[in-house]
């Protein structure tokens, strides 16, 4: 009877996550595309629940970084601008003000509706698909 093999493990973790974008330890600033963008929930002691997105962002060079929107700051922006995949996306961060709450800025740019989509649809939803792509940019600090 022979025994059962057991696989050697990996010789790094891969726990399934991206390395996560915080301005104390990475640079002031990121940008890229938005690869994936979802809503995590974790409980609080007193069974309270806490939400917030976290973006996934795949930088120039190719690195996927997660980017979460727990601060404050960084979740009212990314509920203003609401990135989407594909989106292009930049953020950057300002240290924190007199109160101790950090500050962002917050750059998106829609990578717009695909144009063989808007040859089916009503003239209507073509030209409000078309403003949305066009949208200027904006940011703010908060």
């Amino acid at each position: 009877m022979s025994s059962p093999t057991v696989s050697t493990p990996p010789a790094e973790p891969d726990d399934g996550y991206n390395p996560t974008w915080d301005p104390d330890t990475f640079p002031d600033a990121i940008g890229g595309v938005v690869e994936g963008r979802t809503t995590l929930k974790f409980a609080q002691p007193r069974g309270e629940r806490t939400t917030f997105e976290k973006l996934v962002i795949q930088t120039p060079d190719g690195e996927l970084v997660d980017v979460l929107g727990g601060r404050a700051g960084l979740a009212r922006l990314i509920t203003k601008h609401d990135p989407q995949v594909g989106d292009a996306i930049a953020i950057s961060a300002f240290g924190k003000n007199e109160k101790g709450a950090y500050q962002y800025s917050m750059s998106v740019i829609r990578s717009g509706p695909d144009p063989d989509s808007l040859l089916d649809a009503e003239p209507s939803e073509a030209a409000k698909a078309s403003r949305a792509a066009n949208a200027p940019l904006d940011s703010e600090l908060s």
